[in-house]
């Protein structure tokens, strides 16, 4: 609930049952990440595993309520959001769909937390395929092959401490999502949008959905056509972090880790 004080202007995203609530700024989201490893003591993985569980929640009901005989594409960055993505693909899979895919790797190579994620994922089969994120010119084709062949897309390329990074390919990579008829489930925020402003940085990715982790950036609100549907995940954020930007979540998550929200301005669907 909103504590006492807060203007409604700050209210930019509701519940279905009417709970308001304002979104967080990346340099808040990025703070109150680090309280959960100083003060929580929770590792990367466990972050991970959390909203995996909800993100293969999401992709189940882009599939129609069931895993078996699905057929996803990802698309996996360095950062948290890849590690999530690919832990969701090791849920699913196990569920009996068909997974491939696709690592966007840059000079420093493959992050130590997304190496852990992608061992069970080969010792499982699933194909997994690096795309240079420091060429410019890039050949799309087995990408735009797997994308076509899949039922949904999980878009695991977002990196809150780096929104540009991979800037060029991922401009191409977001035309060629646009341009296929296969959803596009995005955990934190489509690529390509300023996740505090809502305006693109670079050529915008139009998702189906996206999953919010803890808190929803407040550029979701502004930048809401590249949104789709938009879900809120727990990630084990307390009563106090919450209340450090405003806004006391913890009871959204009292049934399920989690639910769909909207833009305050929007007809609930």
């Amino acid at each position: 609930m909103l504590p006492a004080g807060n203007p409604a202007s700050d209210n930019l995203f509701k519940t279905k049952s009417g709970v308001t609530f304002g979104g967080a700024s990346r340099d808040a989201l990025l703070s109150l990440r680090k309280k959960l490893a100083d003060e929580l003591g929770l590792l990367p993985e466990q972050l991970s595993e959390s909203a995996s569980y909800s993100m293969a929640m999401v992709v189940r009901f882009a599939l129609g309520l069931t895993a078996e005989s699905g057929a996803v594409t990802a698309l996996l960055g360095n950062g948290l959001c890849g590690c999530i993505a690919a832990a969701t693909v090791r849920h699913l899979v196990n569920a009996s769909t068909n997974a491939v895919c696709f690592h966007l790797n840059g000079p420093t190579g493959v992050s130590s937390e997304l190496q852990r994620q992608l061992h069970p994922l080969k010792r499982m089969g699933v194909p997994i395929h690096e795309i240079n994120g420091d060429t410019v010119d890039i050949d799309t084709a087995s990408f735009l092959q797997s994308v076509q062949r899949s039922h949904n897309v999980i878009h695991g390329g977002f990196d809150l401490s780096s929104p540009r990074q991979f800037e060029a390919v991922s401009s191409k990579l977001n035309e060629v999502l646009n341009e296929c008829r296969t959803p596009v489930h995005c955990i934190e925020c489509p690529s390509g949008i300023d996740p505090d402003s809502g305006t693109p940085l670079f050529t915008p990715l139009f998702a189906s959905s996206t999953l919010s982790l803890g808190l929803p950036l407040t550029g979701l609100a502004h930048g809401k056509t590249h949104v789709g549907r938009h879900y809120i995940c727990d990630i084990s954020l307390t009563r106090d972090m919450y209340l450090e930007v405003g806004y006391n979540l913890t009871s959204l998550f009292c049934e399920q880790p989690v639910v769909q929200i909207y833009p305050v301005e929007s007809e609930e669907e």
